[in-house]
């Protein structure tokens, strides 16, 4: 079981939740620098270059967000709720991050570095809105879906964590208490102190 990885990628998805789940898999260090990702060893891996991947016997798997979905179904069903309504809302925070939230960062991103003013601030309003949508979706907590810590407040947690560092974003208070729950869980601390965070 390898986990290829780099502190600057969406491994960091994966990391945090092999600690969650508690397995111990082979961290595989990939060095930007160097460029390790474009060696010919790991483009058999990744034929895109890209980090994250997995491995864990036949199987090869490349996304974030795959690569947890994977991870909880075969080895952290505790991380998942069971069938029913909260399995739909599960589906849509496992997504939301990939399919609504980086995308419209990455616009606010693009705008930045071509300095259209006008175009920059319509991007970001609608980052904001998308960040609003989760803070309105909370609820009382203390987790994404209520009193069950899952897999989905790993991926939406690590996003939000990203954009706030990143300065993209201003988490509102309900966010903002969220995340310093999730600092204080031993497997987030784990994880961010062994990717030298």
């Amino acid at each position: 079981m390898k986990l290829y990885h780099n502190p600057r990628s969406r491994s960091t998805r994966p990391n945090w939740l092999l600690e969650e789940i508690g397995l111990d898999a082979e961290r595989v260090s990939i060095d930007f620098a160097k460029g390790e990702q474009k060696s010919p060893e790991y483009l058999a891996i990744n034929p895109l270059g890209q980090l994250p991947a997995f491995t864990e016997g036949e199987a090869t798997i490349t996304e974030s967000l795959a690569i947890c979905l994977y991870l909880a179904d075969v080895h952290g069903p505790h991380l998942v709720p069971p069938p029913g309504p909260g399995r739909a809302s599960y589906y849509r925070w496992m997504v939301y991050p990939v399919g609504t939230l980086e995308p419209r960062a990455m616009e606010v991103f693009h705008h930045k570095a071509g300095g259209d003013a006008e175009k920059l601030a319509e991007a970001k309003a609608k980052l904001d809105a998308s960040v609003e949508v989760v803070a309105d979706a909370f609820g009382e907590g203390p987790w994404v879906l209520g009193e069950q810590f899952t897999t989905a407040d790993v991926m939406l947690g690590s996003t939000l964590m990203w954009l706030s560092m990143m300065g993209q974003i201003e988490l509102p208070p309900v966010l903002q208490g969220w995340v310093g729950r999730i600092m204080q869980r031993p497997a987030w601390q784990r994880a961010f102190a062994a990717s030298g965070g």
